[in-house]
């Protein structure tokens, strides 16, 4: 296959066959297109950054022509102040046009097929993309030592940023056409559209791209060219091109596998879709391609995905089937979660699953009558799943932190911003071995959204509705409030009481389980280690070891231990990831209204605080309360010393069991009992040893370029450096994401770093007081080599001889001033003709293999969070 052309100056942004826009019709004869060709190549690079994902500027989503096509909703996906639900709006394949019309959306291109009130079609030089072009090409006049240039004045611009980076409520605006007709008049326009010139006179020097350098002249020519010869997409030709699959036979068996018609194959076919359906597929036969997992109506042929409001619902026909669907859009690194699979992996599934004795029996169809994946799953041994979401952790557990929630303060801080996260292996996991946990039913374990009587009680609803049309909009606003904020209560208190049924009987059940195995408590060897995935060269599994971190609003998952040990563990026992998982992913819907977030962020602070408190058991009993009360100090502890005490301490009665069980001891011989520190030391020396193979496969600590010691030394001195323990103040003032270029000076080439500011809070339980929790003295900051997270931002650029001052300096910072001294002396602020340069440089650097990328994994970065003025 023809290596892809790029956006980017010098190659195709995934080497090794990763791709960020998969057209490769120049490299065909005869296949030019002008749009795939010449104009989203220029979105790729200037354009998606901003606008791609839900939380995309007024969700105009530029990733493909479809996108673009579709314009522009001002309805804000994330603000706080959207308390009701509205319709799911994610970019698909499946509404056409006039769908997109009706759910609000408004065009930002003048086309043949968007008429103006004569219905004639709108002058090309009238849409709101030509506008903003137009304004950025004639504001957004970078520096230029050369003609000293100072760079355009952002200051007035900061009003609208702001918005945007620390409200997630960007400033839509409209056509004068558009305002007439859907925003003339407060009560319909709740999100204060404005008219575009009434924009501009506000904010005179904004234009697109919003305050960074203009696109260059060339690129610019191309597109108003574009957007006067018609706004066209691509032909249908260069369609058929792109959406072309280059290893046909390798799709065909995976598909051939999601539609075997045993029941026992349709429940494997059904709990693996749930698991990877948000997943971009990478087969690993056929380079340089991603996929998605859908359900379809057609089996072979063109694909007719079937959308319902969650993954578990039924598809609403008599016959569906799972199609792989190629990905013909821009890749956003926001939206990276990745599923891995090949030849190995297939057999893998088909040994784990359908090669397997729990479909002797005569089993069912599998139905879609409810919400709770351990009851319907229930046929499938508990073993077999549990190994599956360890085995596939890259593509699950990137899910919840990468999936739906591509950004938000609100969906991220239930968790730390540094932990670790490791699992019990399912022999030692008594949720896998006593999948019930001694209960009589799954009711404890009913952590769905949907049940299907709401569907019934939906429609009588709205019937009932038509007699209060005559009542005012302030009432019907009231009693919606009042219907949210009854949501919450109700859900806040199944929740509380589900989750402490299910801690309640984990621990019992646990307990009885070491007593008759002769255990004194779990111990290192409970861990999995990797080991037992035959899809694996080696039979490991790096997913052992994941390294999951926040960076306020938004979080990425890594593996192994690069950037230090954190201040935070979880070990995570089957049913609390398979809840996890459906609490942030299949559950989860960004369009969803305040109540089903905060249900959302509630759950997921249980089960923050079960894998922390799993973790804890590993040490000494004396050290557990002392390590629960650094995990979370303030009113969070206050809180969980109320209601959820640590039960590792705790002797239990249980009536069905008659005798008191003891406190539960730890299972590790020898662990220092001298001080909390030196337990916990000696432990992850412990798990470091038993996990050595898993952390030599993601991180070589050892493994330093000769040309790189010299300087790589004192980048790695910052790491878990803070203000408690090394009196150093500098991490407090570092913003959460920084992208380092360190240029060499012997012509070995440019190296990427990404400096990581772990922010820390007393705790992570109450929503609205997340300000007053921080605790800045023990921030900290990790290091890793390549670029980590979506959302840089800030740039620095240093001389490789200049990184013993950069640092020394780095560690005297006391305050703001200091810190934008160094933004002088290294940064690259928005303004700057360095700007795009160095952000293209980040993409050719994430499009080469190297110890420090897979461009497999590799995405635009998102820069709407960028900060540096």
């Amino acid at each position: 296959m023809a290596a892809p052309l790029s956006p980017f100056k010098k190659s195709a942004m995934y080497e090794s066959g990763n791709r960020i826009y998969g057209w490769q019709g120049k490299s065909q004869a005869g296949s030019h297109d002008f749009y795939l060709d010449n104009v989203q190549p220029i979105f790729a690079k200037r354009c998606v950054t901003c606008h791609g994902c839900y939380e995309a500027a007024c969700q105009l989503n530029m990733q493909s022509y479809k996108g673009v096509h579709r314009g522009y909703n001002p309805i804000p996906i994330y603000s706080a102040k959207r308390i009701a639900p509205t319709k799911p709006t994610e970019m698909n394949d499946v509404y056409d046009l006039k769908k997109w019309r009706a759910l609000g959306f408004l065009p930002v291109i003048a086309t043949d097929l968007e008429q103006g009130a004569d219905n004639q079609p709108i002058s090309w030089d009238k849409s709101l993309f030509f506008k903003f072009l137009k304004k950025g090409a004639e504001n957004n006049v970078p520096e230029s030592p050369a003609r000293n240039w100072p760079g355009f004045d952002v200051d007035g611009l900061k009003p609208l940023i702001s918005d945007l980076i620390d409200k997630q409520q960007p400033q839509c605006v409209a056509t004068d056409r558009q305002y007439e007709e859907n925003f003339n008049g407060r009560k319909n326009n709740p999100w204060n559209v404005l008219r575009v010139d009434d924009f501009f006179q506000q904010y005179p020097n904004a234009g697109m791209p919003l305050a960074f350098p203009r696109i260059e002249d060339q690129e610019l020519a191309v597109l108003f060219q574009w957007l006067k010869d018609g706004a066209k997409g691509p032909s249908s030709s260069a369609g058929r091109i792109l959406g072309a699959q280059f290893n046909p036979d390798a799709v065909a068996k995976w598909e051939d596998f999601f539609n075997q018609d045993s029941t026992k194959a349709q429940h494997t076919a059904r709990y693996i879709f749930e698991h990877v359906y948000t997943a971009l597929i990478h087969i690993e036969e056929s380079p340089g391609e991603y996929y998605r997992l859908v359900r379809s109506t057609t089996r072979t042929g063109e694909i007719h995905e079937i959308l319902t409001q969650f993954a578990y619902q039924p598809p609403g026909v008599n016959a569906f089937y799972y199609r792989l669907q190629k990905v013909e859009s821009t890749l956003v690194q926001k939206k990276m979660t990745l599923w891995r699979i090949n030849n190995a992996r297939l057999e893998r599934l088909k040994a784990q699953f359908l090669k397997t004795s729990w479909g002797v029996a005569k089993i069912p169809p599998p139905k879609y009558d409810g919400s709770n994946p351990f009851e319907y799953f229930a046929l499938i041994p508990t073993e077999i799943r549990s190994r599956f979401m360890m085995e596939n952790a890259e593509a699950i557990i990137g899910a919840m932190v990468q999936g739906s929630v591509c950004i938000g303060s609100g969906a991220t801080y239930a968790i730390r911003d540094h932990f670790w996260v490791w699992f019990l292996k399912p022999e030692s996991d008594i949720s896998v071995i006593k999948p019930k946990l001694g209960q009589p039913d799954w009711k404890m374990f009913d952590i769905g959204r949907w049940k299907p009587e709401e569907d019934a009680k939906k429609t009588a609803a709205l019937k009932a509705a038509d007699f209060f049309k005559a009542i005012s909009r302030r009432i019907k606003r009231f009693d919606r409030d009042i219907h949210e904020a009854e949501s919450i209560a109700g859900y806040f208190v199944q929740t509380k009481d589900g989750y402490q049924n299910y801690r309640d009987a984990f621990e019992r059940e646990l307990r009885v389980w070491l007593a008759e195995n002769n255990k004194k408590g779990l111990a290192v060897d409970d861990l999995w280690d990797g080991s037992g995935d035959s899809a694996q060269p080696d039979g490991v599994n790096p997913s052992a070891w994941l390294n999951l971190l926040r960076h306020g609003r938004s979080a990425t998952v890594q593996f192994g231990p690069e950037g230090g040990v954190p201040e935070n563990i979880w070990v995570l026992n089957y049913a609390n990831y398979e809840m996890l998982y459906y609490d942030l992913v299949a559950n989860f819907q960004a369009t969803g209204s305040i109540a089903l977030k905060l249900g959302t962020w509630r759950i997921m602070s249980y089960v923050r605080m079960e894998a922390e408190d799993l973790a804890i058991s590993f040490l000494p009993l004396q050290f557990r309360e002392q390590i629960r009360d650094r995990f979370t100090r303030g009113l969070g502890r206050i809180k969980e010393e109320m209601f959820f005490p640590l039960l590792s301490v705790l002797p239990m009665s249980d009536g069905s069991q008659a005798p008191t069980l003891p406190p539960r001891q730890t299972g590790e011989p020898g662990i220092p009992d001298t001080s909390a520190d030196d337990a916990i030391h000696y432990l992850v020396g412990k798990i470091k040893t038993r996990l050595n193979t898993v952390s030599q496969k993601t991180y070589n600590d050892k493994g330093i370029p000769a040309n790189r010691v010299k300087w790589e030394q004192p980048l790695l001195s910052l790491t878990g450096i803070s203000k408690a323990k090394n009196n150093a103040a500098f991490p407090k003032f570092i913003p959460s994401i920084v992208y380092m270029k360190i240029v060499s000076n012997d012509g070995s080439g440019d190296w990427a770093y990404t400096l990581i500011a772990n922010k820390n809070y007393e705790s992570h339980d109450s929503l609205l007081l997340e300000a007053i929790a921080r605790d800045p003295a023990l921030d900290d900051i990790s290091l890793y080599r390549g670029f980590v997270g979506a959302y840089p931002n800030v740039f620095l650029e240093i001389p490789a001889d200049k990184t013993d001052a950069f640092v020394s300096s780095l560690k005297k910072i006391t305050s703001e001033k200091d810190w934008s001294n160094i933004l002088a002396q290294y940064g690259i602020a928005r303004n700057s003709a360095r700007f795009w340069p160095f952000f293209d440089w980040v993409h050719e650097k994430k499009s080469v293999r190297s110890p420090d990328n897979d461009p497999v994994m590799q995405g635009v970065v998102d820069i709407s969070q960028y900060d540096f003025f």
